[in-house]
C-alpha cells in the first residue's frame, strides 16, 4: 500500500473526518435536502435513489452507495472510491502511522479540545435513559439521554429526540443503510487518535444502536469538555426539501485524478 509522508495530509483527513461523525445525524432517504443548524452553523445532506451525499463548504464530499457499500471521497481535485470494507482496511493499517505523523503539540492540543486522551473506549460504559416525549418541529419525538463512565461517574455525552415518523420515510427510501452509514461514522471516529474515545464507545454500544431502530434523530445537543470547561452543542433540523436534486451533485469532476490511498485524496 503508497504511504504518503507529511502530516498535513492527516491533519486533513481528521478534520474531514471528524467534520462526518458530527454529520452523521443529519443522513436521510431519497431525493431529500435536510438542512441543520448547529450553534448557527448550517450543514446539509443530499440523498437521491439510495446514495448519500455529505457537501463541505470547501467543496469537498462524501458519497455513500447504499445498494453497493460504495464510498466516495471527493477533494483537492482528487477522488478515492471503493468499499466500506476496503476503507475500514485501509484506515485501521495507518491508525499507527497517523498518530506517529500528528506532531505532539497538535495531538495534544486536540485532545485537550475534545477532552479525550488516552484510547479508553474499551473501558467506557455507556448508558441510555429514556426521558419522554415531545414534539421538535413538525415531529413527534421521543427523548433519550446517553451517558458515558463507570461506577458513580457518570456524565452526559449526548441528548437527542427521534422521530418513529421519519425513520419509516427512511427505511422505505433505503431500508438499513442507514446502519451502514452510522458503522462509516464508527471508523472515522476509530482513526481519530484524540477526543473521540467517548464517541467509539456511544456508537458501539447496542443498547445506543437500537435507538435508531425505534427512530430517526431530529435535534442532538452533543456534551464535550473544551479545555476543561462543559460544552453542549445542539444540532436540529430546520429545513427539508423533497426537491429533485441534481445528479451534477453526485457527479466526480472529469478533470479530478483518481488515488489509490484515500489519505492521498487530503494531500
Amino acid at each position: 500500500m503508497k504511504r504518503i509522508s507529511g502530516s498535513r495530509k492527516w491533519i486533513g483527513a481528521m478534520v474531514f473526518a471528524a467534520l462526518f461523525v458530527v454529520s452523521l445525524s443529519t443522513v436521510s432517504f431519497a431525493d431529500l435536502r435536510i438542512v441543520t443548524d448547529s450553534e448557527g452553523e448550517r450543514s446539509e445532506v443530499l440523498m437521491k435513489n439510495s446514495r448519500i451525499l455529505t457537501p463541505m463548504e470547501d467543496g469537498s464530499k462524501m458519497i455513500f452507495e447504499c445498494r453497493t457499500n460504495e464510498v466516495t471521497i471527493v477533494s483537492n481535485r482528487r477522488y478515492w472510491q471503493g468499499s466500506l470494507n476496503d476503507l475500514r482496511t485501509m484506515l485501521q493499517a495507518n491508525i499507527g502511522e497517523v498518530t506517529a505523523e500528528i506532531p505532539q503539540d497538535i495531538g495534544g492540543l486536540l485532545g485537550g479540545l475534545f477532552g479525550g486522551g488516552s484510547n479508553k473506549s474499551e473501558t467506557t460504559q455507556v448508558r441510555v435513559t429514556r426521558v419522554g416525549d415531545e414534539k421538535v418541529g413538525d415531529y413527534n419525538t421521543t427523548q433519550y439521554r446517553v451517558e458515558t463512565g463507570s461506577g458513580s461517574n457518570w456524565k452526559t455525552h449526548e441528548t437527542l429526540w427521534i422521530s418513529s415518523e421519519l425513520l419509516r420515510d427512511v427505511r422505505a427510501e433505503v431500508g438499513n443503510c442507514y446502519s451502514n452509514v452510522n458503522d462509516l461514522g464508527t471508523l472515522f471516529a476509530e482513526v481519530l487518535p484524540f477526543g473521540l474515545e467517548d464517541k467509539v464507545a456511544v456508537m458501539k454500544d447496542p443498547e445506543y444502536m437500537k435507538l435508531f431502530d425505534q427512530g430517526y434523530p431530529v435535534k442532538t445537543a452533543s456534551h464535550f469538555t473544551l479545555f476543561g470547561m462543559s460544552v453542549e452543542v445542539e444540532t436540529i433540523v430546520v429545513e427539508v426539501s423533497k426537491a429533485a436534486i441534481s445528479e451534477d451533485a453526485f457527479a466526480i469532476p472529469r478533470n479530478y485524478r483518481q488515488v489509490s490511498d484515500p489519505f492521498e485524496v487530503f494531500n
